[in-house]
């Protein structure tokens, strides 16, 4: 169960640098929920992005990293102790309203819900045995971590295409092993029900928060990958966070939000090639809402230029490495 600590420690410590950065792109949030949203998988990605330069430089080792990450806890350390303190806070709350609750229809979804998870987070355990995390998802962060540097692999070819989530699983084999991947993996998966919920709940109604993210999180497909080092929940889970974002930014008109869009949509592409079919789509939103405030003169030409330029300069940025 050693992993369950790795996990905890790694966890606090990307959501910490999650919220700092989060911090200064500028970004508001009406909820602690959401910001914890945002800030856990921009953390993680970070982390990987390290993981993935120290790989670059030869200096992959398990000690350098840990270093790295116990220097972040130093710096962070404030940070991350009012997350401790919002987590017990955010418990006793909890319990108060688990009390107060009704039994209905909607909490009998939201119980069949909690035991999903709960299933799912038991599974994660199991030692890695799909196809794709043998053959490449693991495989490929295995040989990264045994060269102690990235290599050239010619006869893998997914090796030779863009894998945050890859770096964001040597992570868990770097620390530990497979089963720390498969945590990883699977919390990412609890972020993305969470964000649907947060959605649904913002722009809907609670009803269909907890209906979409049931529908969601129950579907055969994905209970089969959301426990195990799959890489598609991932990616759309950063295609989904760019889009809240972007919608985010509809209704706020804050650019920092318009920021944190095209960071996840890079994460994305960075993830997967397919992201880029995404980023085509969020462009497309984008570009129709800054024509429709184009026409009302809410703007001007020059603003509809400068912020596609940024959004594509940002994500630009992010996918360059890879």
């Amino acid at each position: 169960m050693i992993e369950i600590f790795y996990f905890i420690f790694v966890a606090l410590v990307a959501v910490a640098l999650g919220q700092r950065i989060l911090k200064l792109i500028g970004v508001k949030f009406d909820s602690d929920l959401l910001r914890f949203i945002f800030s856990f998988p921009l953390g993680l990605a970070v982390l990987a992005y390290v993981a993935f330069f120290l790989g670059i430089v030869g200096l992959l080792y398990k000690s350098i990293f840990i270093s790295i990450l116990l220097l972040l806890l130093i710096l962070l350390i404030k940070d991350i102790i009012k997350i401790i303190s919002l987590l017990f806070h955010s418990f006793i709350n909890l319990k108060k309203i688990i009390k107060k609750a009704k039994f209905n229809f909607f909490t009998i979804l939201l119980l069949f819900l909690l035991l999903f998870v709960a299933l799912n987070f038991i599974i994660s355990f199991s030692p890695p045995w799909n196809v794709d995390p043998l053959a490449y998802h693991l495989a490929v962060p295995k040989i990264y971590i045994e060269n102690h540097k990235i290599i050239y692999l010619p006869h893998i070819i997914y090796a030779n295409l863009p894998s945050l989530v890859g770096f964001i699983y040597l992570i868990g084999l770097l620390l530990h092993n497979g089963i720390l991947s498969n945590l990883f993996a699977y919390s990412l998966s609890v972020i993305f029900v969470i964000a649907i919920y947060s959605f649904c709940k913002k722009f809907f109604n609670p009803r269909v928060a907890i209906l979409a993210s049931l529908i969601f999180y129950s579907f055969p497909k994905i209970s089969e990958a959301v426990s195990t080092t799959f890489i598609d929940i991932q990616l759309a889970l950063f295609v989904f966070l760019s889009i809240y974002g972007l919608l985010m930014y509809f209704t706020s008109k804050k650019n920092s939000w318009l920021f944190l869009s095209a960071i996840f949509i890079g994460f994305a592409i960075s993830s997967k090639i397919f992201g880029i079919v995404g980023a085509i789509g969020i462009l497309i939103l984008l570009a129709y809402n800054l024509f429709l405030r184009l026409i009302k003169n809410e703007i001007n030409y020059k603003d509809v230029f400068f912020k596609i330029l940024v959004f594509s300069l940002i994500v630009f940025i992010i996918v360059m490495p890879w």
